[in-house]
């Protein structure tokens, strides 16, 4: 993970960010009042623009599921409809004709070597 800087003094490692927008970082509660006086004017729009950019990701994540998941559906459908066509076109009944290999399922069959 990328080392976060703070915002009012630059030191590497900040980890404290604004409770409101969540988007501005401060390294400790004194750095984050010095700053308040400037991010106080910008911080609503700042958490107002956060939210719009999540509300677009998951709008964005849920259509490329909801593309997948259609996807999903044709592939199993264009499946089952070339077994069921195989199936029709093997058989004059329209019904399977596997049979079992004796030798295999027939449990009083032992063949050793």
């Amino acid at each position: 993970m990328d080392a976060e800087f703070c915002t009012t003094c630059g030191e590497k490692g900040a980890e404290k960010r604004c409770s409101i927008c969540k988007t501005v970082i401060y390294c400790d509660q004194a750095c984050q009042k010095l700053h308040w006086f400037t991010h106080k004017k910008v911080c609503k729009k700042l958490k107002d623009q956060w939210e719009k950019q999540g509300a677009e990701s998951a709008k964005l994540m849920e259509k490329e599921q909801n593309a997948k998941d259609d996807e999903a559906v044709e592939d199993t459908t264009s499946s089952l409809q070339d077994l069921s066509v195989g199936q029709e076109e093997g058989s004059p009944s329209g019904s399977s004709h596997l049979q079992a290999d004796p030798e295999v399922s027939d449990p009083q069959s032992t063949n050793q070597v």
